[in-house]
């Protein structure tokens, strides 16, 4: 037991020690939603956005040696009140997997929500992949009141708690681990 506290506190040494010595590489990462549009069509608002993907250093090597990253794509819709806290109507919560295979050569994108996947020859081309939401359905528009006014937003990010169960210390100690955008807002 003595030993295992010795262990854990030095890995959590060791990880602001790191931490501490950042890289230009490091700095760069990130995730960031660079443009987002709700059309209505049908009854039905959709959302078309684009994602622009710059994996750390550490997940591009987890990403080669068989790491599944997961990534979660999170759009609340709010409606706004002048007073008080705005009011949540809907959220939502797409996410994918993205997998190297070895043998293949090949990137595999998954859509774990509807169970479609996709391979690419690239690590580029997969993260573009990734990037591009196209008609994804929002939420009805009868479920919204005339007149009133709402506020969408999204944001992306690698989802640590469905990494495997040996990295989820590691994406706690290690910022590199934990990509992912601010809120990006609209209003409609």
């Amino acid at each position: 037991m003595q030993g295992a506290r010795i262990g854990l506190i030095m890995l959590c040494l060791s990880a602001v020690w790191a931490g501490g010595a950042r890289t230009q590489e490091q700095e760069s990462a990130g995730i960031q939603v660079t443009d987002v549009h709700v059309v209505l069509h049908d009854e039905v608002y959709y959302l078309d956005a684009s994602v622009e993907y710059v994996l750390s250093r550490q997940l591009s090597e987890a990403l080669e040696r068989g790491v599944a990253l997961p990534v979660v794509i999170e759009i609340e819709i709010l409606r706004e009140r002048p007073y008080i806290w705005n009011e949540t109507v809907a959220t939502l919560a797409q996410r994918y997997e993205l997998n190297y295979h070895a043998l293949t050569r090949q990137y595999m994108l998954r859509n774990l929500n509807i169970g479609t996947q996709s391979s690419y020859p690239s690590r580029v081309a997969a993260l573009g992949a990734l990037g591009r939401v196209v008609s994804l359905p929002l939420i009805d528009a009868n479920l919204l009141e005339p007149d009133v006014a709402y506020q969408g937003r999204l944001r992306v990010r690698i989802d640590t708690d469905a990494l495997p169960a040996p990295l989820r210390l590691r994406a706690l100690a290690m910022p590199e681990w934990r990509l992912g955008s601010g809120w990006h807002e609209w209003r409609f």
